[in-house]
């Protein structure tokens, strides 16, 4: 499956989201721009389940952890 969120509902068997509990940990207009600050934040991820719109180098996670968080990403 191409979704990550698909894929764990459908493994998981009768799983439903508690869209309730979501959160928007960041904005961005412009896709290109969008594609690769979500593959930041699923490589940062403790348990992501979405799967990356981008590749990340693995290079670049040093990087990626000093920059301030804006928004709570995992409880």
């Amino acid at each position: 499956m191409k979704s990550g969120m698909a894929e764990h509902a459908w493994s998981d068997g009768d799983h439903r989201p508690a869209w309730e509990e979501t959160t928007i940990i960041d904005r961005e207009p412009h896709w290109k721009v969008r594609n690769i600050k979500e593959a930041a934040h699923i490589a940062l991820a403790n348990n992501p389940i979405s799967k990356p719109s981008a590749d990340i180098s693995a290079m670049w996670l040093p990087v990626l952890r000093k920059i301030p968080k804006k928004y709570p990403r995992d409880k």
